[in-house]
């Protein structure tokens, strides 16, 4: 028995190493000798000696990586006559050594000279590529370069649409420790995960609150300095104990809230805006209250705040009212003219005068909007000097219809189109004294 003559199997421990392109720079291989086989001759020389009878020969490489890259290693018998070479206990172990180590300050420069073994390591704070070309020392974050001995993007962030109340060039809120910027595209709070789900509960809860219910507060960067951390740390901790349920009424629909906004966050990646965030919440709490949890959110912070809010969220005046007993039909109307005027009608007639703000129509011949809606009345609301009357005989054909009259409102009409109106059958008010002769009537 042999090979090319020498009677040795040719079977190999082999191994590739390759750079990051996967360029080969070394390779090598040790092979079996004569030693296994005189091992097995020596336990039994019979033709059915079994392998694992015999001693075994221990193969062994050593391969010094000097540069980051990859290593194959491979078991192969290439010998040319039929002939068992048994391998058993294959294992690479890696000598264990510091790589590197970097100590930064919050927004990512480094305060003390980095510790760094003999393979250079590019992915440092954050992870992200350090590009060190001409010495710049930024960071490549994907949409964008990062500089951290500024703390500030070179360009506008791609998604500052979603974050109007900060610059588009700050990293991270300008507060890296609580928001972490994985893209540059959009930070993401990581204490919503940290914190457990009632510590994140309570925060979201403390954001939307502060948000839209404090008149005092302007942009949700204020809304998040004013969280109480205290207390998130408090209802974080008791989220441990399985019978305690932090916050009562007002946490379990915070938590139930701050799971719908996980779920969105989820299906919505990026494109899901803290603003966008904050309001699923803030919708989804005051949801879970509606059926009469609302009490408590108005004892805390008073009924026309907690208005206010409802209608920064998009909440209807009627359902505002159902839920606060605060009646404000700018709540319902994009035209501050609309709702201050029934505003002023209900204040003179009393509450619930006007049913309804915006209200549209459609008919086989016809459609619009009525501005102002009463029980006898539908009022039509202008500020232009020139009236068009095209729609305003549409609107008073409908109210008709319905058995009601029609009244043109427009504070800046001058006689000649209230006269040129009246020919038409259209009624033109100009003040809320001229109103309140025909509805009070």
């Amino acid at each position: 028995m042999g090979d090319d003559g020498d009677g040795v199997p040719r079977a190999y421990l082999n191994y590739l190493l390759f750079d990051e392109d996967y360029v080969l720079i070394d390779q090598g291989f040790a092979q079996v000798s004569r030693a296994a086989e005189v091992a097995v001759q020596g336990r039994s020389t019979q033709a059915n000696s079994s392998p694992a009878q015999a001693s075994h020969q221990m193969l062994e490489l050593e391969v010094a990586a000097e540069q980051s890259g990859y290593l194959y290693t491979y078991l192969s018998n290439e010998s040319n006559w039929d002939v068992n070479v048994y391998f058993d206990e294959f294992t690479v172990a890696q000598q264990s050594y510091i790589v590197q180590v970097n100590d930064y300050y919050p927004f990512g420069l480094t305060h003390q000279q980095p510790i760094a073994g003999q393979l250079k390591n590019k992915y440092l704070y954050n992870g992200k590529e350090l590009q060190d070309e001409l010495g710049l020392g930024w960071y490549d974050y994907g949409a964008r370069m990062y500089q951290p001995d500024l703390g500030r993007w070179h360009v506008v962030d791609p998604m500052s649409d979603k974050m109007f109340m900060i610059s588009p060039y700050s990293y991270s809120f300008n507060n890296p420790i609580l928001y972490q910027d994985k893209d540059s595209a959009l930070p993401i709070i990581p204490l919503i995960v940290k914190a457990g789900a009632n510590g994140a509960a309570d925060m979201m809860l403390q954001v939307a609150m502060n948000y839209y219910f404090d008149d005092k507060v302007t942009s949700l960067n204020e809304a998040f300095n004013q969280v109480n951390w205290w207390q998130v740390g408090r209802s974080s901790a008791e989220g441990l104990i399985p019978w305690r349920t932090p916050g009562g009424r007002l946490g379990r629909a915070a938590g139930t809230a701050v799971g719908d906004v996980l779920v969105n966050a989820a299906n919505q990646g990026a494109n899901y805006s803290q603003e966008q965030a904050l309001q699923d919440f803030a919708v989804g709490f005051i949801g879970d209250l509606a059926g009469g949890g609302i009490g408590e959110l108005t004892g805390k912070y008073g009924a026309r705040a907690v208005a206010r809010g409802l209608g920064r969220l998009g909440l209807d005046a009627k359902k505002i009212d159902n839920l606060t007993g605060i009646l404000d039909w700018n709540f319902s109307s994009s035209d501050p003219l609309v709702g201050d005027l029934a505003n002023s009608i209900d204040n003179q007639f009393g509450k619930g005068t006007v049913s309804d703000v915006g209200e549209g129509f459609e008919t086989a011949t016809s459609s619009g909007d009525l501005d102002i809606v009463t029980e006898k009345f539908n009022i039509e609301v202008k500020s232009g000097r020139k009236i068009k009357l095209t729609q305003s005989q549409k609107n008073k054909a409908y109210s008709a219809s319905q058995g009601k009259g029609y009244i043109l409102y427009n504070p800046r009409a001058n006689k000649a189109s209230v006269q040129q109106a009246a020919k038409k059958g259209i009624t033109v008010v100009r003040n809320m004294d001229e109103l309140s002769n025909i509805i009070g009537n």
